[in-house]
């Protein structure tokens, strides 16, 4: 039937084999564990260079804002320059005279043939 001294050998075998799947399963999940920590330290990382862009870019509206404050309390202060203007409106349909040549113009220009 069963041999004793095959008993401690068989013993033996099985607990090299336990040995052998507790260090495999160390090792992967040693592994895993060093794989994620090198992920983080990648977010960290670029974590780190986003908030210093949104920085800058606070920082430049920040300029700007003050930029075009300043740009409208200067425009507050200047008063409007008078318009002086010497011109006369141009003439319209309604203002010109019947006879005229501007009339004349503006129904040959509407009526091309019909002016004639």
């Amino acid at each position: 039937m069963f041999e004793l001294a095959s008993l401690p050998q068989a013993v033996a075998h099985k607990s090299i084999l336990a040995g052998a799947a507790v260090v495999a399963l160390g090792g992967a999940l040693g592994g895993y564990a060093i794989h994620e920590h090198n992920a983080a330290q990648s977010l960290v990382a670029e974590n780190v260079q986003t908030t210093a862009a949104l920085n800058a870019t606070r920082q430049e509206v920040g300029d700007l804002t003050a930029k075009v404050n300043m740009l409208a309390a200067r425009a507050q202060m200047q008063p409007a320059p008078p318009a002086l203007s010497t011109r006369q409106p141009p003439l319209g349909r309604s203002q010109a005279p019947p006879g005229s040549a501007l009339r004349q113009a503006a129904i040959a220009n509407r009526c091309p043939g019909q002016g004639d």
